[in-house]
């Protein structure tokens, strides 16, 4: 009798080993399901900003970037696919690879993009220029609205874009600007003047001949002669 109680025992004891071992491996399933919707989630975060820019146009490439995770998923696919339960295993690629931080450094690569972007579409305007100009009373108005607009623009590559919109929203303010710019007009202000302002600040500016000592003149009575300067073509 001792020795069926003691049987018994045993088996009761295996059962509860079984059923512990059981427990333990669902709760590392979930764990790694859990960890797996993470990586999943950063993965399709990277992917979300590059497709934003590369719709706009961009080359943005990230193969090497990704190529050592890459790597090792692929050993990791490897194994799963000959040892179901290995999925629960320890594994390098779940260790080793951090896709936050590969998600900051495509965003970092991305930022200097969009600031490239932003400064490529500006026109060749500066506040300073602007200041100037608004005491001219004739210009005022128009030269106001332009400091809005450039104060927006400005303010720009401080924030990141998340949507084909911020692109847009860059492009039309641009727009506006130059539209703004070409509005700009006087009848106190020489045509042979107001001409040259007006191309001076677009982005291809003027040619160092198109200064004639008349231009010079009207510069340094008006207290805009400071802000030109001359450059070289990319």
């Amino acid at each position: 009798m001792l020795v069926n109680r003691t049987e018994q025992l045993i088996g009761r004891l295996k059962n509860f080993e079984s059923l512990q071992q059981s427990s333990n491996e669902s709760k590392r399933f979930i764990e790694r399901s859990e960890k797996l919707k993470k990586i999943a989630k950063e993965i399709e975060q990277i992917v979300l900003i590059v497709e934003l820019f590369r719709r706009q146009g961009f080359e943005v490439d990230i193969e090497k970037l990704l190529a050592y995770p890459h790597s090792l998923f692929e050993k990791l696919k490897v194994k799963w696919e000959d040892d179901k339960h290995s999925v629960i295993e320890a594994h390098e690629f779940f260790n080793k690879v951090r896709f936050n931080k590969i998600e900051q450094d495509v965003q970092s690569k991305l930022e200097e993009q969009w600031q490239e972007f932003i400064s490529k579409n500006r026109p060749s305007l500066n506040m300073e220029q602007l200041d100037s100009l608004v005491n001219i009373p004739d210009l005022k108005g128009v030269v106001i609205e332009l400091r809005e607009h450039l104060k927006t623009l400005n303010s720009l590559p401080n924030t990141f874009p998340n949507q084909d919109a911020n692109f847009q929203y860059v492009i039309s303010i641009t727009d506006k600007m130059k539209e703004l710019w070409n509005q700009l007009d006087s009848k106190n202000i020489p045509e042979e003047m107001m001409s040259f302002v007006k191309r001076a600040g677009k982005s291809e500016g003027v040619n160092l001949e198109e200064i004639t000592p008349k231009i010079i003149t009207w510069l340094k009575e008006n207290n805009l002669i400071h802000l030109c300067q001359v450059r070289f073509q990319k």
